[in-house]
C-alpha cells in the first residue's frame, strides 16, 4: 500500500526545431520550462511515501479512487490538513479537525468523524503534500471513437 519514494527520470523531448535567421520566434517559446519532475515535488525523499487512494470517503475534497498522493511523515499536521492516519485498525485519508483540544478525522462524504485515541493505537501516520489523477483509467473502443455510453441514471464520477 505504501511505496517509498525513489527518485525517477522523466523523459524531455528537446526541442527538434530550428530558428532562422528570419521570420517571427514563437510566442509559446516563453511558456517552455526545462523539465517537470516528480523530484521538484518532494523536500525531503527519506520521509516521503507514495500512497494509493482507494474508496471515494475524500472525493468531495478532490481525491478520488486511484490517485496517488505524495504523503510526507515529517511535516507536522496542522488542523485543516489532509492526513493520512492509523485509526481503528486501518489506514484512512481523512482532512485533520481540531475540537476542543481533541483530533477528529473528517471526511466530507457525510462519513461520522473519527476521533483520534492514543490509547488505542491511533496515529497521525503523515500529511498529504500533493494528488495525482488518472483522469481515463480505462480507455474503452467506444470512448476512443468519442462515443461514451452513460445512462440518465448512471452517475459519473
Amino acid at each position: 500500500m505504501f511505496t517509498p519514494y525513489r527518485s525517477i527520470h522523466v523523459a524531455h523531448r528537446e526541442s527538434t526545431q530550428k530558428r532562422a535567421g528570419s521570420g517571427f520566434p514563437s510566442p509559446a517559446e516563453d511558456w517552455l520550462e526545462a523539465r517537470l519532475r516528480l523530484d521538484d515535488l518532494i523536500e525531503r525523499p527519506a520521509s516521503t511515501f507514495l500512497v494509493r487512494a482507494y474508496g471515494q470517503a475524500m472525493a468531495g475534497d478532490g481525491i478520488r479512487e486511484g490517485d496517488v498522493l505524495v504523503v510526507d511523515r515529517s511535516v507536522t499536521p496542522r488542523a485543516g490538513a489532509v492526513v493520512v492516519a492509523y485509526c481503528r485498525g486501518e489506514m484512512l485519508v481523512r482532512r485533520l479537525t481540531i475540537r476542543a483540544g481533541v483530533a477528529w478525522l473528517t471526511a466530507p462524504g457525510g462519513e461520522p468523524a473519527l476521533e483520534m485515541d492514543s490509547e488505542q493505537g491511533d496515529i497521525l501516520w503523515g500529511v498529504v503534500r500533493y494528488g495525482i489523477h488518472m483522469f481515463d483509467p480505462e480507455p474503452s473502443p467506444s470512448r476512443a471513437l468519442g462515443r461514451e455510453s452513460v445512462r440518465e441514471d448512471q452517475p459519473l464520477s
